[in-house]
Order: C-alpha cells, then sequence, then structure tokens
C-alpha cells in the first residue's frame, strides 16, 4: 500500500513538473516571438552606457520609461491591439531587454526589447499571469514615438530603425546622382581607350612583319623543268659540227 501511494505521488510529481515546464516553455516562446528592436543611430555601447552622473541621464532606463509611457498612451485607446480589456498601468520594469541590449550592430546601438502585460487579458479575468504585448503593436507604439524615444538619450541618439524598418531620415542620395553618370563616363572612356590601344597594336605590329608578309598575298607561280632530252637536241642544233 505504502509503495502505491509513492508510486502515485512520483506520477503526480512528474506530470505536475512537465505541466509547469510546458507552460513556462509556451510563455518564454512568446516572449521570444513577441520581442522587437530598436537601432538608434551612430551610437556605441560606451557612449550610450556613458555615466549617468557625469551626464544626468541614464539612456537605458529613460528609454524604458519612455517606451512604458507610450504603450501606456497607446493601449488606451487601443485595448484589443494590446490584448487589454481594460485600462491598465505600465512601468520601466515592464519593459524586459535581452540579455545582449545594448548591442552594438553595423554602427548603431541596437535594444531589444518586450513588454509584459500583468493581470489583464481579454477575456476579463485579473491573475497574476504575465502577457506580452504583440510584436506587432509595438512596432506600431515605437515607429509613432520614434521622437520621443530619441528625444530621451542624452546625446540625442536617433532612432533610425524599429525592427527591419527604417523610419529615420531617407539616405542622402546627392553622392548617388553624382557618381552614377560619372562611373558611367568612365566606363565609355575606358571603353574607347581599349580599343584605340588594341587598334594601335595592331598597326605595329604589321610594321614589323619581314616584307613581303604584311598581309598581302604571296603568288607562288610553277616552272616547269626543262626535258633533258629536248635541252641535248637543242645543244646539237647549236653545234652542227660537234
Amino acid at each position: 500500500m505504502l509503495n502505491l501511494c509513492r508510486v502515485s505521488l512520483c506520477c503526480f510529481l512528474l506530470v505536475l513538473f512537465h505541466v509547469r515546464w510546458g507552460y513556462c516553455g509556451e510563455k518564454e516562446d512568446e516572449r521570444s516571438a513577441n520581442t522587437e528592436f530598436i537601432r538608434y543611430n551612430e551610437c556605441t555601447v560606451e557612449r550610450w552606457g556613458k555615466d549617468p552622473e557625469e551626464t544626468g541621464i541614464d539612456n537605458t532606463e529613460n528609454m524604458k520609461m519612455t517606451v512604458a509611457d507610450l504603450v501606456k498612451a497607446h493601449c488606451d485607446d487601443n485595448l484589443a491591439d494590446c490584448s487589454l480589456s481594460s485600462s491598465s498601468e505600465f512601468t520601466m520594469d515592464d519593459v524586459v531587454l535581452s540579455a545582449d541590449s545594448p548591442l552594438y550592430f553595423n554602427g548603431d546601438v541596437k535594444m531589444s526589447f518586450y513588454v509584459n502585460i500583468e493581470g489583464k487579458s481579454l477575456t476579463g479575468d485579473d491573475d497574476d499571469t504575465e502577457y506580452a504585448l504583440p510584436q506587432e503593436t509595438l512596432s506600431i507604439i515605437c515607429e509613432e514615438g520614434k521622437d520621443a524615444l530619441t528625444n530621451a538619450t542624452n546625446g540625442g541618439f536617433r532612432v533610425d530603425f524599429v525592427g527591419d524598418k527604417r523610419v529615420g531620415p531617407p539616405l542622402d542620395g546627392t553622392l548617388n546622382k553624382i557618381m552614377i553618370p560619372l562611373s558611367l563616363c568612365l566606363v565609355i572612356l575606358l571603353a574607347v581607350i581599349a580599343v584605340v590601344m588594341n587598334h594601335y597594336h595592331q598597326k605595329e605590329d604589321k610594321e614589323h612583319l619581314p616584307t613581303g608578309s604584311q598581309g598581302d598575298d604571296v603568288v607562288m607561280t610553277a616552272v616547269k623543268p626543262k626535258d633533258k632530252e629536248g635541252a641535248g637536241s637543242g645543244a646539237s642544233k647549236q653545234n652542227p659540227t660537234a
């Protein structure tokens, strides 16, 4: 009987462990799937993390507070977009950065994060469960609030990308307008030089050929040898006394 109870207890704990582990795995997948990133233009990790006592601003904390304020303002007016049934408060603690943020990426600082939604769901049930704000909604919020996210930094580092979408000023095409025609002219010039040089070398090669071999056709005339007998008869005719 005791062994049966132990086996039953072990089975119960094993099932509970799998359920709990599976739930945590699903929540982690949800958070990863709803992670977004923004990129601050022409910034380094050193400049981003410059001593707040010196600058008076902690870039990471300011960014997180700004994101929280933007999320609250958006979600208050768009509950369904945020998977909420009623208004909810958001703090900087709800903005969870990835382990590698800030990350230097292609000359920018990349900040990856997701936003927790605690205790609220579309069903209206309040509990301690944490949900992640949908990535699509987070992207829209960051795009609309890019100026606020820029102003939140001590160096005024500009937000140029939200995810893979460029939200900063378009790239200056002035240089392309100059370089493309210049490149075409250079290609044409090189082609002309190549043709001229090829013609010059062909002419030079002809001038150095031996006489009679400069491209003229040489006509070979076959000479028929004289018949020996005929040659002897001729000789007798010339010397009859012999």
